[in-house]
């Protein structure tokens, strides 16, 4: 669970061109061609994260059992999707909807935090007692807003981050 999460974060922007879908299903350049003009961008940052996963030195998903590297590569795909901004307004809809997680749960999550359990065994246990599709959105969810925040964040962040890319 954490792993995906924290793989579609490093790749949810990966090989971006520096211009946006619009631009790009405008001038109809073939990624726009290629994934039919719908999230363009998102498609091509999670399929170039996989094709540089499946290169034996990087497949960090290597030790998992196929049905674990499906359930992360499906986490991951989803997460990295739901940083396209025009889904912005469905998935905040969406997320007015959902039922609050502590309600849905029972008993045994709300045992686990009580007892102090943290970490990926934690998320993992919360994971288990949640719908699949309940773990893709709460993932997709925390990416959007982490690649929301981006923007918002203070000058002098920023300033240190402008200073890194000059450098590199």
């Amino acid at each position: 669970l954490d792993l995906a999460l924290l793989l579609a974060a490093a790749a949810h922007d990966a090989g971006h061109p520096g211009v946006n879908t619009d631009f790009l299903v405008r001038s109809s350049h073939p990624l726009a061609l290629l994934y039919n003009d719908r999230s363009v961008l998102e498609n091509m940052h999670s399929a170039l994260c996989f094709r540089l996963l499946a290169l034996a030195e990087n497949d960090m998903l290597a030790s998992l059992e196929p049905e674990e590297r499906t359930q992360v590569r499906d986490w991951m795909t989803h997460s990295i999707l739901c940083t396209d901004m025009k889904g912005h307004y469905q998935l905040m809809a969406s997320a007015g909807d959902m039922e609050p997680w502590t309600d849905s749960l029972g008993a045994s999550s709300r045992t686990a935090s009580h007892e102090g359990e943290t970490g990926p065994e934690a998320n993992l246990q919360c994971a288990r007692l949640m719908s699949d599709d309940d773990v893709s959105f709460a993932l997709g969810l925390a990416l959007h807003a982490a690649d929301l925040g981006g923007p918002i964040k203070p000058s002098t962040v920023v300033q240190w981050s402008r200073r890194v890319a000059e450098e590199f």
